[in-house]
């Protein structure tokens, strides 16, 4: 579940800060990103683009997006994911560690529970037994 929320939220993010224009713009005069990258890039936006229109068609809810915008913003929060993926595998890790721990002292404590009251009727049993 947290991952699908990091996910989206990524990708709504990268839709609304639109990295690729903000962040990369002081190297869009580059020769050799003009030259080099930038075809390779608009190529593969446009490939990328039509399933992405005919995918906004179908949900009425992406009706007034670009799917152009849309399609960039996805590669930008999957980049972005890539990058940070060593910090959030881990903490998924840690996270998931300490739900065990927790699990486990909540079962603990119930198991506890359980014996204290059985050794309290014992002693309650032969208390009742020596008066007798």
């Amino acid at each position: 579940m947290f991952s699908i929320a990091f996910a989206a939220s990524t990708w709504v993010a990268a839709y609304g800060i639109q990295p690729s224009k903000t962040l990369c713009q002081p190297f869009s005069n580059v020769s050799a990103i003009k030259n080099n990258v930038q075809p390779v890039f608009l190529k593969m936006l446009e490939t990328s683009s039509k399933p992405a229109r005919q995918a906004v068609k179908r949900i009425p809810m992406l009706a007034k997006a670009d799917p152009t915008r849309l399609t960039v913003a996805l590669a930008e929060s999957l980049t972005l994911r890539a990058f940070i993926k060593p910090i959030t595998f881990g903490g998924k890790l840690w996270i998931y560690e300490v739900c065990q721990e927790e699990e486990r002292r909540g079962n603990d404590g119930e198991d506890d529970d359980e014996e204290d009251k059985e050794e309290e009727q014992s002693r309650e049993r032969e208390s009742l037994a020596a008066m007798m």
